[in-house]
């Protein structure tokens, strides 16, 4: 279980908002990794803001962590000022709760908006990135 906050901590400065990345949130009720529990990654194809308020994320990461053996994290795309970051520095997409990542989940769920464009994730390096499509209809994804 691989935690990114050692490469993450140091470019938080260099973002508009940091407190998105860092987890924390009142209510959050995530169980740390341990072994024999089944871990659930719940993606947003959004930025936090976005999908912070969506009512079937907050319920099913609800249910995931009520259970006793269940764990759930939630990640979100980044916005482009930390994506850029974290594409220069090879960190993958992580988990708000725990900044595990993506690919030491056991299993994963995602939502998706619908008519928009879906972002993806492609295996590059072992690790999972999420390309998020941006406002004008461009990833910024080089």
């Amino acid at each position: 279980m691989t935690s990114v906050w050692p490469d993450l901590e140091p470019i938080l400065a260099k973002v508009q908002k940091p407190a998105r990345y860092i987890g924390g949130e009142d209510g959050a009720g995530a169980k740390p990794p341990a072994p024999g529990l089944v871990s659930w990654l719940f993606m947003y194809p959004d930025a936090y803001e976005i999908g912070l308020p969506n009512q079937g994320l907050q319920i099913l990461y609800e249910i995931a962590n009520e259970r006793a053996d269940t764990r759930a994290d939630r990640a979100y795309c980044p916005w482009i000022d930390l994506e850029a970051e974290m594409w220069a520095r090879s960190i993958p997409l992580f988990s708000v709760e725990h900044h595990r990542r993506l690919a030491s989940s056991t299993s994963s769920a995602s939502t998706c908006r619908p008519n928009s464009p879906t972002p993806t994730c492609s295996t590059r390096s072992t690790s999972l990135r999420c390309r998020c499509a941006r406002p004008s209809g461009r990833s910024t994804i080089r």
